[in-house]
């Protein structure tokens, strides 16, 4: 891990506290805050040593981002897109914003797609439930055996809907 100062877990449920636990093991130097709205898992969070903060990942975000650094870590661990809903919330601070449902067509082009709540769409190129702990080789999933499929990011860009032009950015940080 680089020089990073400060980590923000944004949830503490059992993956949130999972990361927490890792990340104190890999940068005992950190400072560590575990982040959700759930005063009995924050009360467990901090029974463990981590800085803990009442409130929903999203808003942590907002009130607390001009002070993040570039060397900070953002863990999220809730069941949202994060980067999405923080984006989609700072831009109607600032301008009009206008969520689309995604088309009907797009779906029909994603591997393994399944519907949330607020209708988003979600894919993943696994018919199975992978292990929350998989070192996620590049060449074999370690489930089937099998060769590893191209990266969802890559197949997301190959995506040509109707009407739209999709924006696919990754960030790899080794």
């Amino acid at each position: 891990m680089t020089q990073t100062s400060n980590i923000y877990i944004l949830g503490a449920g059992h993956f949130g506290m999972r990361a927490a636990e890792a990340l104190r093991k890999r940068s005992p130097e950190a400072k560590i805050t575990v982040v959700d709205v759930n005063k009995m898992a924050l009360k467990d969070a901090a029974d463990l040593g981590f800085e803990t903060a009442p409130m929903d990942a999203i808003s942590f975000l907002l009130l607390n981002e001009k002070r993040m650094s570039p060397d900070d870590w953002i863990v999220p661990a809730v069941p949202i897109h994060v980067a999405y809903e923080w984006t989609r919330q700072k831009l109607r601070r600032e301008a009009m914003f206008q969520e689309l449902p995604v088309p009907g067509d797009a779906e029909a082009m994603l591997p393994n797609p399944s519907r949330g709540e607020q209708g988003q769409v979600f894919a993943t190129h696994a018919t199975f439930t992978c292990p929350d702990d998989c070192p996620e080789p590049e060449e074999v999933c370690l489930v089937t055996g099998e060769p590893r499929k191209e990266m969802l990011c890559t197949t997301l860009t190959g995506l040509a809907v109707s009407g739209l032009r999709l924006a696919v950015h990754l960030l790899l940080q080794s």
